[in-house]
């Protein structure tokens, strides 16, 4: 009976939403009636055996979907050292919302709370956390029979490996990693295959790989060789004119501060966004030694991270869908004291600019023709 209503859906979704289907018809299902309905982190779907059989197909096929979710978003990775039982309910959160704007039907196990629009897990868990903060909270207090104790496990193993790297402990590691490759290789496959049948507000999250189109090696060698050493120092110096008598202060090189920002306005479309983020990581390749400070904003700051070399480039996930403001990030740097070296907005210039000319330099990137009221432009060439 349950195989019947699995399979039923199952096909359903691969003709509706094929991603989703392929991914649900690879998840691992188990049965476990120490819950109350259905759990699931991307890879397993456990559920309560008498709860499944008072769904509608609909019904399932959204708990279908909404588990497919957590392998797309990455879930289980983006969960680091976090509480499981509080991530779970974080994660579950950010789905929920996202296939309700997706044009889904909430059914009424789903968890969601209208305050959590539009954030990433990671908000929704920090804002949890602190509602928690001070009251006792243990790890995996209501799942401990779900798969957050087969994670337990797997990290116990994890750590023993550490501890006695034992061949047999090796081979496991190396299995593991070999899988994780495997499956992702996978979804990237499927994203890319069925990128378009998503809905639009999933394909604002998906990030897929695209390879540069400027070489910004050529385009950004004379800004970078200009910052890259900027500051006279009275010592040591100048040994190459000691000989000729003639006494020259040095050069100190110094690490090269930028500001990278990026435009995640609703005019802005998800190729651009994706363009835009490929031609970020090109950047980072070519400099030496950097400090940046990279921005998501539209009409306000929606993610800000500061990278140096050698950190792994974010994000995979862009928020905003909101129109443009350029002045938000002048004001922003002009309130904090901050100076970078360079500006790099990328964008499509549909937006509001700041009166006054800030005194460091700005090249605005963009397949927009429309000028500028400071700065230099950097022009996108049409298609990838």
């Amino acid at each position: 009976m349950i195989e019947q209503l699995f399979s039923k859906a199952k096909a359903k979704l691969l003709v509706e939403n094929p991603a989703f289907g392929h991914i649900i018809s690879k998840m691992k299902f188990s049965q476990n009636d120490n819950i109350q309905n259905i759990i699931s982190d991307g890879k397993r779907f456990e559920y309560n055996d008498e709860f499944i059989q008072t769904l509608s197909q609909e019904e399932l096929i959204f708990a279908f979907s909404h588990a497919s979710m957590h392998k797309i978003l990455n879930h289980t990775s983006r969960k680091q050292k976090r509480f499981s039982y509080l991530w779970q309910l974080a994660s579950d959160y950010a789905i929920s919302s996202l296939l309700l704007k997706s044009g889904f039907e909430l059914p009424s196990f789903a968890r969601y709370q209208k305050r959590f629009d539009g954030m990433y897990a990671e908000e929704i868990y920090a804002i949890l956390q602190d509602e928690i903060k001070n009251e006792e909270f243990s790890d995996d207090e209501e799942l401990e029979t779900g798969f957050n104790e087969e994670n337990k496990q797997q990290q116990k193993r994890s750590d023993q490996t550490q501890k006695d790297p034992t061949k047999q402990n090796e081979n496991f590691q190396l299995e593991s990693e070999l899988e994780e490759r495997l499956e992702q290789k996978f979804i990237e496959d499927l994203l890319n295959k069925y990128y378009e049948e998503f809905p639009e507000p999933i394909k604002r999250y998906i990030n897929l790989p695209s390879k540069p189109t400027i070489n910004w090696k050529q385009l950004l060698r004379n800004a970078i060789n200009t910052y890259a050493k900027h500051d006279y120092v009275i010592y040591p110096a100048s040994k190459k004119l000691l000989y000729q008598g003639v006494y020259l202060p040095s050069l100190k090189s110094e690490t090269l501060e930028i500001t990278i920002v990026i435009d995640s306005s609703g005019s802005i479309d998800q190729q651009l966004l994706e363009e835009f983020l490929s031609e970020v990581a090109s950047i980072l390749l070519i400099i030496p030694s950097y400090t940046v400070d990279f921005f998501i904003i539209d009409d306000a700051i929606r993610s800000h991270q500061t990278l140096q070399k050698g950190d792994p480039f974010p994000p995979k996930y862009v928020l905003g869908g909101c129109g443009t403001d350029f002045r938000v990030i002048f004001s922003y740097l002009q309130e904090k004291h901050l100076y970078p070296n360079l500006l790099l907005y990328f964008t499509d210039l549909e937006g509001f600019f700041p009166e006054k000319k800030p005194s460091f330099d700005v090249i605005w990137v963009t397949k927009s023709k429309k000028e500028v009221n400071f700065g230099k432009k950097i022009y996108l060439p049409e298609g990838r």
